[in-house]
């Protein structure tokens, strides 16, 4: 399944209020495949098949003249790419802030050592989380793929200062929800066994995938498994 249909998917099971908070994918990869054409200042790759490069063609352009034209293009469409994504990040990071800040603040009027919650109290606590660990993995999974679009298109290799630009933003770095997440769920498997119930749906559930980290460089771009660009 391609990324796109598959963020499509996902984006079901989010409150309508999320929607438009998403990285807009499709768009982010329309622009490159339209407007990134054989512009790809890779030559070797960019020619491999259908033109071969010749010491001194008898037609066409010449070399130097094919890659200045398209450095130039290059040159004019990447910053062009930067902007957009850009503001596709701004916009998905500032609603994290939003939504994390509300869910933090739920989630610590429920672990109030004055308080008994009930369990569905904290089962939608808990839920609220694991939306918002998914929210962040299908975003930053988005902006990967659309990076690793960019540098295959233009032959340039933006993907890793770009992560390592996006390495200070609060998505990346805010860790106060996941330090919450085990006491969270150790005060709702608690709160199960004193009520003698079954067991939650939300904690029988599968967690979603990790938030994304920034390690070495190849394990900057997150990747859902079994998923095309």
């Amino acid at each position: 399944m391609k990324y796109g249909s598959y963020l499509e998917h996902q984006k079901g099971g989010f409150p309508a209020e999320w929607q438009g908070h998403f990285i807009a994918y499709d768009a982010l990869k329309a622009f490159l495949k339209t407007q990134m054409v054989d512009t790809s200042v890779h030559l070797a790759t960019a020619f491999r098949r259908k033109q071969p490069l010749a010491w001194a063609p008898a037609a066409g352009p010449t070399f130097d003249g094919l890659l200045g034209e398209r450095l130039q293009r290059v040159g004019e469409l990447t910053p062009a790419f930067v902007r957009m994504l850009d503001g596709e990040v701004e916009k998905f990071n500032a609603f994290f802030v939003d939504i994390k800040d509300a869910t933090k603040a739920a989630i610590n009027r429920v672990l109030d050592p004055a308080s008994q919650p009930r369990v569905a109290e904290l089962e939608s606590a808990l839920a609220d989380l694991l939306l918002l660990e998914r929210f962040v993995f299908l975003n930053f999974t988005a902006v990967t793929k659309a990076l690793k679009k960019h540098d295959k298109w233009s032959g340039l290799q933006i993907r890793e200062p770009y992560l390592l630009r996006a390495a200070g933003l609060p998505f990346i770095t805010s860790t106060s929800l996941l330090r919450l997440k085990p006491e969270l769920l150790a005060r709702l498997t608690a709160r199960i066994e004193e009520c003698g119930s079954g067991g939650g749906s939300v904690v029988r559930a599968s967690s979603p995938p990790p938030l994304p980290e920034l390690g070495p460089a190849e394990g900057r771009a997150a990747a859902a498994p079994s998923l095309d660009s």
